[in-house]
């Protein structure tokens, strides 16, 4: 079988654990818990396996949770408007690395950046209420 690439949860769960030995056991035994249960839902999943979470590392998964819904976001407008990292580099002024580290979830940016970046874009920054949660 052909190994996987690394995706949004296996990068959660290697930083997770980084900042704490016991993480991957505890992850393990939610997945255990889970078992093989057809038709679970992935954000069921999610929710048993923040529920097992302890604060801090609750804390640590809703920033990386929110670094990447930004990334995300980025990428989208960036894509649909066909600008490159270095074109949106060039209308911001902010250099190509950063907005590639950005795109990556490897940054916090700070809010002057997200409106320059908002502004290139034809965007606006705005603070929505969280979704409801099931």
């Amino acid at each position: 079988m052909a190994e996987r690439e690394p995706d949004f949860l296996d990068e959660m769960i290697a930083q997770a654990a980084a900042a704490d030995p016991d993480f991957p056991v505890r992850f393990a035994a939610a997945q255990a818990r889970l078992g093989d249960r057809v038709g679970t839902r992935f954000e069921d999943y999610l929710a048993e396996l923040k529920a097992g979470l302890s604060p801090a590392e609750r804390a640590r998964y809703d920033t990386l949770a929110d670094r990447y819904r930004i990334a995300n976001q980025l990428i989208e407008l960036r894509q649909a408007r066909k600008l490159s990292q270095r074109e949106l580099a060039h209308r911001t002024g902010i250099a190509q690395a950063e907005i590639s580290k950005i795109e990556r979830g490897e940054t916090d940016p700070r809010a002057t950046t997200l409106a320059r970046l908002a502004r290139a874009l034809g965007v606006h920054i705005a603070l929505l209420p969280a979704p409801a949660a099931r």
